[in-house]
């Protein structure tokens, strides 16, 4: 569900800043590292479930080891920004959201990946935090970014902006 949404910021942010992608090579080297990483990671919230403690170190180490090309993306994303020429149209407020999430969701992720602190704060309302910062905040916000920057594009008419005002703030405090 985040792929995508990484994707969609990656094309808004190198076209609202115009700027190329600062780091091509690094940004190849993430997706191969994310799509490796990414899967078995997913057995990270049932580490103190039920788990041996052999499989909690393993799936702690998969999930640091997830952390590592999330955070060379999003330093990609802020060095292509830094003085870039930077339009903030609906798409950019969308993308620049979108890091942000994503950024305090991968900082949540490393409490969780952290063996001493998951077993205190397993099945509590810090996982779910993770997960919706991730998954949901990180995942609509791409989205919304992109349906705002490819619409006009695919239909030839333009999303009205008049209500742009209140829509992002409303959605990144209703997450919050």
């Amino acid at each position: 569900m985040i792929l995508p949404s990484m994707g969609v910021v990656s094309e808004l942010v190198t076209a609202f800043s115009k700027k190329t992608d600062l780091r091509l090579q690094v940004h190849r080297l993430f997706k191969r590292g994310h799509r490796r990483d990414f899967l078995p990671g997913l057995g990270s919230p049932h580490v103190c479930g039920g788990q041996s403690v052999y499989a909690g170190i393993v799936f702690s180490a998969l999930s640091f080891a997830v952390a590592i090309p999330s955070a060379i993306k999003v330093f990609n994303w802020t060095a292509t920004l830094y003085k870039g020429s930077v339009s903030y149209q609906a798409p950019m407020l969308y993308a620049i959201g979108f890091i942000g999430l994503f950024t305090m969701g991968g900082l949540t992720g490393l409490f969780l990946a952290t063996l001493a602190v998951d077993v205190h704060v397993h099945a509590t309302y810090f996982v779910v935090a993770h997960f919706h910062y991730i998954m949901v905040g990180g995942a609509v916000m791409g989205y919304m970014g992109g349906l705002h920057f490819w619409w006009p594009k695919i239909t030839d008419a333009c999303i009205r902006t008049d209500g742009q005002d209140w829509r992002r703030p409303s959605f990144l405090i209703g997450l919050t």
